[in-house]
């Protein structure tokens, strides 16, 4: 586990939800870039794999990928904010990251409240590869902290 990993998943999750509550995710993965935090053709991987994933939400790789997904991923809700609960360095350079994501649906008017997990993948120091869990459980066992 390294510190400066989940210092950088941090930092770029920061990035993420100021640019989520302002509609500019082109904004985020610019500055993450020149931050030295991501990589160019960082992989966003949300969609069904083995019964876990995002149904209707596919992958995504480098910057038209990661607008997209965000886009896809908050365009049915208004005031769409993410707040991070908890993160943990994992072993092989693997950090999990534990959020609570609120909206408000823009057809229903319906308060959403879910948690999603997400776990980044880094190669020297830059995130290289996001895989989206809408099941705690999932990203737990993904993670190798449960069975």
């Amino acid at each position: 586990m390294s510190k400066a990993n989940v210092e950088i998943v941090r930092r770029a999750l920061d990035i993420t939800t100021d640019a989520v509550r302002q509609n500019d995710p082109g904004a985020a993965f610019d500055l993450c870039l020149r931050e030295g935090l991501i990589d160019s053709e960082l992989a966003w991987r949300a969609g069904p794999r083995g019964g876990v994933g995002v149904t209707g939400i596919g992958d995504f790789v480098g910057r038209d990928g990661f607008v997209e997904f965000i886009r896809t991923w908050t365009e049915d809700f208004e005031d769409f904010k993410i707040d991070v609960e908890r993160i943990i360095g994992l072993r092989r350079k693997r950090v999990l990251a534990i959020t609570r994501q609120h909206g408000i649906g823009k057809g229903s008017g319906a308060t959403v409240e879910m948690e999603v997990s997400v776990i980044y993948t880094l190669r020297r120091r830059r995130i290289v590869h996001v895989d989206v869990f809408l099941e705690p459980a999932d990203a737990l066992k993904a993670a190798g902290l449960r069975k």
